[in-house]
């Protein structure tokens, strides 16, 4: 919150500094706002990306552990030839 806080205030002396009109400053909002809306869509579809590989490599591991023989398995497949 205190960062916040202080880029609020490093916000408004910036616009101040410059004596930008509040059209100007809410155009910059708007578009940082836009900026910022977009950037985090982009995270949640990355997040979203990494859970479903997650998923499936571990779907795949754990088919592939039903594959590997077990010793018991493996005697019967012996004994069978």
């Amino acid at each position: 919150e205190n960062k916040l806080k202080k880029y609020e205030k490093d916000l408004s002396n910036y616009f101040c500094l410059w004596d930008l009109s509040i059209e100007t400053c809410f155009s910059t909002l708007g578009q940082f706002i836009d900026k910022l809306r977009l950037a985090h869509m982009q995270n949640v579809e990355q997040h979203r990306r990494n859970e479903l590989l997650l998923k499936q490599q571990q779907q795949q591991r754990s088919f592939e552990n039903r594959l590997l023989p077990t010793p018991t398995t493996a005697r019967l497949i012996r004994s069978s030839q």
